[in-house]
This record gives structure tokens, sequence and C-alpha cells, in this order.
């Protein structure tokens, strides 16, 4: 037994003293690769951080198209007005310092500068006034790689098209034409907003809907679409436009708290089948809250005799306003 033990404690000591050497060589090496650079020796240079080299580098090179476009578009002229004062950049404003992609136009160099253009961050240079950048990337487009020029970018139709017309000249070579630039949008159209949300394009087709196909309201007046989905829609936010439902009332419509969503509890926002955009119609609309009513006057319509829905001055059955 005590020749076991004491291998065991030399086998203990081996590997000790083995761990300890090892550690001292491994020091040994990076202190020795640390002092092998004497001073004034060449080191690898770093990755100089890119500058603003201005818009007439970049129109140097890209197509005068883009520069004609600009100089004919809002958005463009704003920003040409910002260089000119020594406020901001035209290119370069959206896009970012271009000195990196002027020494190396590579698709490399100029894919940080398509990519900041294209996911809002460039927009926010200027626009940060009127837009929480903070709100804008939690939100619900953010996190389905929806960026601004998606929304508020749309093509120009330039691209030549053939006549059908007897005698009409042929079409021009695509070749020599110009290329068709994105026009922006101050306030995205409602085709923009349906080209993705596509299940809402049938709601508001139905026979009573929100005007916005018709262009009398967007999306926009409800929705914020620099917001996430979070900040629901509100009575507040149909008051706007609803201001005779929504003015103060001695007996108040009374609201389930915590479980009431305000005007869409009776109304769909987009579209419904039924009148005024009611979810459903007679006594079930009522019967939704109002469950322990369902015998009383049965067969009847609840609006029949409580006319005063939204609220009213008079009566606290709301029997008339």
């Amino acid at each position: 037994m005590r020749q076991q033990y004491a291998l065991v404690q030399r086998l203990t000591l081996v590997t000790l003293i083995l761990a300890i050497a090892g550690a001292i060589l491994v020091f040994d090496g990076r202190t020795s690769a640390v002092h092998s650079q004497e001073p004034g020796a060449p080191t690898a240079p770093a990755s100089a951080k890119a500058t603003v080299v201005g818009s007439e580098m970049c129109q140097a090179c890209h197509d005068e198209a883009i520069t004609a476009h600009l100089q004919n578009n809002f958005h463009g002229l704003a920003l040409a007005k910002l260089e000119t004062s020594g406020k901001g950049h035209l290119c370069e404003g959206c896009h970012g310092p271009g000195s990196a992609h002027v020494e190396n136009p590579s698709a490399e160099t100029a894919a940080p500068l398509k990519l900041r253009a294209a996911s809002g961050e460039g927009c926010f240079t200027c626009h940060q006034n009127k837009i929480s950048a903070a709100k804008w990337r939690m939100s619900d487009h953010v996190k389905h790689g929806v960026g601004c020029q998606q929304c508020h970018m749309t093509p120009e139709l330039t691209a030549p098209t053939r006549a059908k017309t007897p005698g009409a000249a042929p079409m021009a070579n695509p070749k020599t034409q110009p290329k068709p630039h994105a026009v922006l949008n101050r306030e995205p159209s409602t085709e923009a907003c349906l080209s993705c949300h596509q299940t809402l394009r049938g709601e508001l087709s139905l026979p009573s809907h929100h005007p916005i196909k018709e262009g009398v309201v967007s999306c926009a007046d409800c929705h914020d679409p620099h917001a996430p989905m979070d900040e629901k829609i509100t009575s507040d936010t149909c008051a706007k436009c609803h201001t005779r439902q929504s003015r103060p009332h001695v007996y108040e419509h009374a609201k389930a708290k915590g479980l009431s969503e305000g005007c869409l509890d009776c109304h769909r926002p987009h579209g419904s089948p039924n009148r005024k955009l009611q979810k459903l119609t007679g006594r079930g609309l009522c019967l939704q809250c109002h469950g322990n009513k369902a015998t009383h006057f049965a067969g009847r319509v609840c609006q029949t005799c409580h006319r005063a829905v939204h609220g009213s001055n008079t009566n606290s059955l709301l029997l008339a306003e």
C-alpha cells in the first residue's frame, strides 16, 4: 500500500512539473513574438475610416441620367442645397462616405453604400427629427427586412413601349434609352401597402369599407409605419375623423376594463359585409358583451330602443341622445 501511495505521489509531481514547463514555453513564445517587432518596424496597416469625397466625384463615374434625375427631384434638390451650404451631402448624405469606394471601385466597397441607403439608416441623417430611429429599429417592418425604399420608392415608367397604331414610328432601341429610375414618394400609396398586406385588399372591397382605395384616407392616417405594431389602434385614433361619435358624453357607453378594444369591439377597421363597418348585425353585435340580456325583448333589435349607441347626455340607458 505504501509503495502504491508513493508511486501516485511521484506521478502527480511529474504531471505538475510538465504542466508548469508547458505554460512557461507558451508564455515565452508569446513574449518573443511581441518583442520581435523592433521599434520602427512596419506593422499591418489598419483599415482607414472612409471619408466624404463630394458628389462631383460620384458623378464622374456614375450614369449621367442619375444626376439629371436628382436635379428634377425634390429629394435631390433638397440634398444639393444642403451640400452647397456646407450642411450636408448630395450622394453621400444617403449612401455614406465614399472614399473607400473611390480608392477601390469594386462590388465589395459598393455594397455598404447600397445597404446604408436601402436599409433606411441613411434616411435618419435628415429625418431623425420626425421619425424615431429607436421605434423604427423595433418595428415589424425592420424585423421583416423592409426598408424605406420599398415603400417610398416606385419605378418610373420611362422604358419605351411599342406603338400599336398603324404607321407609328418603330419602338426605340432599349439599349440607347436611359435606364428607368425610381421616383421618391413623400407618402406611400395604398398599393405600396397592399403589395405586402394582400389579405386586406379583399376587405377594402367589401360593401362597407373605409374609403382607402378611393383616396379619401390613407393607411398612414391610422397606422404609424415607423413604429412597432404593439402601438395598437385606439379610440383616439378613430376620434381624429369620427369626432361626433367620440365626443364626451354624460353617460358613456361602458367599456370592460382590460377587455375592450374601444371602437373595434363593434367595428371592423378595414371593411365589413355589414353596414357601418359593423362586425355583426342586429342583436348579435350587442350580445358580444351583453350576453345576460339575451332574453330581454327577444327578437327585437337593440338599437330600436338604445339609439345612442356611442353615448348619451340625457339618458343613462342610452335610449336617446
